[in-house]
């Protein structure tokens, strides 16, 4: 579980490798800057201190280009791992999970698209729905365009594809709402403001976040996760989101977007890959009993036995 604590003067853990960069340039600049401001304000002290520097020395070029030459040095040697971090940050990366992420007054929606060969599980349903439509010899025929009225008239005459194109054109999606759960239904151990009734659930192997707003101005801001992008109405923010550990990270919406702002929690909970692919599995199941609490996926099966029983 990735949470601040009480006196914390440092960062969160950080959940993804990317953070990781973040946080160790952040420690670098901030090491540089002490030991920068040590020696000029040492300088300056001896400088004043001293009562033969102060009323004889006026002018020093060699003092002035070395206090000119060095902080250059210092800034270009900060320079390298700053851009680099830009780079990596904007570099894409190809997954086979996207995730619609919306914000509403006030709470979240979530679209899990999943694409068939998805590289976030180890035993996508896909490739077993392949191998039976491979045996099927028999396309799917699309009539002329000139006798459905809602193709444009074309030169094209008949329109053939085989089963595993056509199956691949259908990505397997579904989605869900996000609110935070009131005082009076939380359990022992559960966050004030914090928790959710249906977590967002990720895997390891990466996921594409593609996040955007039905109303207002709201932000989906993860600090552990290093994450902060602001959804905007209209417009799609795609974010890249490589977790590096299993757990739970809280955030919370980072945008004044009206009078419960404040009660829009996020929960994240990732996972690994053949669990996410289970949870996957049986998320259809579970999103029709709508129940008050979940899908947390460590939940899902006893959920599940529970209820058949």
């Amino acid at each position: 579980m990735k949470l601040s604590y009480w006196n914390q003067l440092g960062f969160q853990d950080p959940g993804t490798y990317m953070t990781e960069k973040l946080v160790w340039y952040h420690d670098l600049t901030l090491m540089t800057m002490v030991g920068l401001s040590t020696g000029i304000m040492g300088f300056l002290a001896s400088f004043y201190l001293v009562s033969y520097w102060n009323k004889s020395i006026k002018k020093n070029e060699k003092v002035e280009f070395w206090w000119t030459f060095l902080p250059a040095v210092w800034l270009l040697f900060l320079s390298y791992p700053s851009l680099r971090n830009l780079f990596e940050m904007e570099r894409g990366k190809p997954v086979g999970l996207v995730v619609k992420v919306v914000g509403h007054q006030w709470y979240w929606s979530y679209e899990y698209v999943v694409r068939f060969f998805s590289t976030c599980m180890d035993h996508q349903r896909g490739y077993q729905a392949m191998s039976v439509w491979d045996k099927n010899e028999d396309g799917v025929r699309v009539g002329k365009p000139k006798k459905i009225s809602k193709f444009r008239w074309g030169d094209l005459d008949y329109a053939w594809r085989s089963p595993k194109e056509a199956s691949s054109m259908v990505p397997y999606s579904f989605e869900y709402d996000s609110f935070m759960v009131d005082e009076g239904s939380l359990s022992s151990g559960e966050y004030r403001l914090l928790e959710v009734d249906h977590r967002l659930v990720l895997p390891l192997s990466g996921v594409l976040l593609s996040v955007s707003s039905a109303d207002v101005i709201h932000s989906w801001a993860v600090p552990a996760m290093g994450v902060k992008m602001d959804a905007v109405p209209g417009k799609h923010n795609i974010l890249l989101l490589e977790p590096n550990r299993c757990g739970i990270f809280y955030g919370q919406c980072s945008e004044l977007c009206g009078v419960n702002h404040s009660f829009m929690p996020i929960v994240l909970e990732v996972i690994t890959n053949s669990c996410f692919e289970r949870w996957v599995g049986y998320t259809d199941w579970f999103m029709k009993g709508r129940p008050s609490r979940g899908p947390h996926w460590s939940s899902i099966f006893v959920e599940k036995n529970s209820m058949i029983s």
